[in-house]
């Protein structure tokens, strides 16, 4: 309820944004509704290295960019 004023803010600026292809702006008050309802995500305590080594057991992503 502390927050009811801002989320109606951020939710009477959605079709605005929609209409003006705002997504940006679009992006931050869907994050800003989800943070004032939900409460903010807490920063992860993982490093790189707690994820497992790329290996035949693990799948794996990458990309090489040459300029």
């Amino acid at each position: 309820m502390a927050n009811i004023s801002g989320l109606k803010a951020d939710i009477g600026d959605i079709s605005t944004e929609v209409k003006n292809d705002d997504f940006k702006g679009l992006g931050m008050n869907i994050a800003d509704i989800m943070t004032k309802t939900v409460g903010p995500v807490p920063e992860a305590a993982l490093t790189a290295a707690a994820f497992p080594e790329f290996d035949g057991l693990h799948a794996n992503c990458a990309m090489r960019i040459s300029v």
